[in-house]
């Protein structure tokens, strides 16, 4: 639903938090929030090549709730 939403309307529904990443062959750092209760979501933006669908499009996504606040 948030794909085909403008990103003025995303902006409404979501809050993104960070990221972290790697280049090809090297290994990424650890990315730590401090959450509090609710909902979030971790999304793939990589693609394989230029011009393909990242893969949070192919499944890459994890949904989890927070229930207990870092503390």
């Amino acid at each position: 639903q948030l794909l085909r939403m403008s990103d003025k309307k995303v902006e409404k529904h979501i809050r993104f938090i960070g990221a972290t990443g790697a280049q090809p062959g090297e290994d990424g750092k650890p990315f730590n929030a401090r959450l509090i209760r609710g909902r979030y979501a971790m999304l793939c933006f990589v693609t394989n090549r230029r011009g393909a669908k990242p893969h949070m499009l192919k499944g890459m996504i994890h949904r989890f709730n927070v229930d207990v606040p870092w503390g």
